[in-house]
């Protein structure tokens, strides 16, 4: 992480009371503000907070670390869910999940994607600006550390920069 890129961030970036968008604003109060405590790093305590305020019902994974899958995965993994989205979870840092990684992805309405370590170098952050120009309709959340994609077809193509 580089400061001035997260200086830069921070200041364009906004809080729930800047979101106008009922369900990003019900995410952000009562999803990534929830108190945690956690003794895991920020990155993978914020992939905890979105798996439990979606709880999705299957879980992908691509370029995952083995401490991440063993910890916050493999533990969601073991629930189902019945009518919840798909969670799909990138690390494009890793050359297995840049391979997979297809943009357009095809048949993702009302699925979750999320990408880890977004401005990890910059060709994948780069990968999330051609995401965020693309034509397709989403909604884009991006939380400096990590990126998350709604495909919900019937509310308008929205992005959002948020301070956590």
């Amino acid at each position: 992480m580089k400061p001035l890129s997260y200086i830069s961030f921070y200041i364009s970036a906004s809080n729930a009371h800047g979101i106008h968008s009922p369900f990003v604003y019900d995410f952000i109060t009562k999803g990534l503000y929830v108190k945690r405590r956690s003794k895991h790093s920020k990155t993978t305590g914020l992939l905890f907070k979105v798996l439990d305020y979606f709880k999705p019902n299957t879980i992908t994974e691509y370029g995952a670390t083995d401490n991440l899958k063993k910890t916050v995965l493999a533990a969601y993994k073991k629930h189902e869910f019945k009518e919840n989205p798909h969670f799909t979870y990138f690390n494009l840092s890793s050359r297995e999940a840049r391979k997979r990684f297809q943009w357009p992805l095809n048949n993702m309405e009302g699925n979750i994607i999320y990408i880890d370590e977004l401005r990890k170098d910059k060709s994948t952050y780069k990968l999330w600006l051609e995401i965020l120009n693309s034509q397709r309709h989403f909604i884009s959340i991006d939380l400096y550390y990590s990126g998350i994609i709604f495909f919900r077809p019937k509310q308008a193509k929205q992005h959002f920069r948020i301070r956590i």
